[in-house]
């Protein structure tokens, strides 16, 4: 990175291209695996799934090498807390299972830190996304001015009507199966 005097965006993007200039060296790496599951954790940086092609690329590459994919996307059960951080959160996901086009799971993680039951109705807001009850508490925050902002942000994720979450609690066994 410093050598290329990139910042570590830049550098990640760097690697990634760099990885799809050099997919047989991937394919040789995964080699015959036979398991049932590989899991490919990925970065979460946004521009690698919106701004460059690099995760298409792979996903591309991996089911011409016969691999069945299905893509995980994790959010912090933290964004919770802020109506207008979640309702970014969940256009970032709306806007990986658009660019990927992927069966896709949404997982809300770290459950346990919030303290609230899987079944409590303050949660059904977030894991099923009722845009139009959170755009109430962001419009509770915000300038008159940006109110027509807010309903069109949200009617995205609503005309879509594709995002929803699992909750998932470390300490709730049937969460994690």
């Amino acid at each position: 990175m410093e050598e290329l005097k990139y910042g570590p965006n830049g550098g990640l993007i760097y690697c990634m291209e760099f990885l799809i200039e050099n997919l047989d060296w991937f394919k040789e790496e995964l080699g015959d695996y036979t398991d049932d599951y590989l899991i490919i954790d990925c970065p979460g940086q946004i521009e690698l799934y919106t701004h460059v092609p690099v995760m298409n690329k792979i996903v591309d590459a991996l089911k011409e090498w016969g691999y069945n994919i299905c893509a995980l996307y994790l959010i912090d059960s933290q964004f919770i807390g802020d109506p207008s951080k979640f309702i970014a959160g969940a256009l970032m996901c709306l806007s990986c299972m658009v660019h990927l086009e992927l069966p896709h799971l949404n997982i809300m993680t770290k459950m346990d830190l919030i303290g609230a039951k899987p079944d409590s109705p303050h949660l059904d807001k977030y894991m099923d996304v009722d845009v139009q009850e959170l755009l109430i508490d962001v419009n509770k925050d915000t300038p008159k001015l940006f109110l027509k902002l807010n309903k069109a942000i949200a009617s995205v994720i609503e005309n879509f009507n594709m995002v929803s979450f699992l909750p998932l609690n470390i300490h709730d066994e049937d969460s994690i199966r």
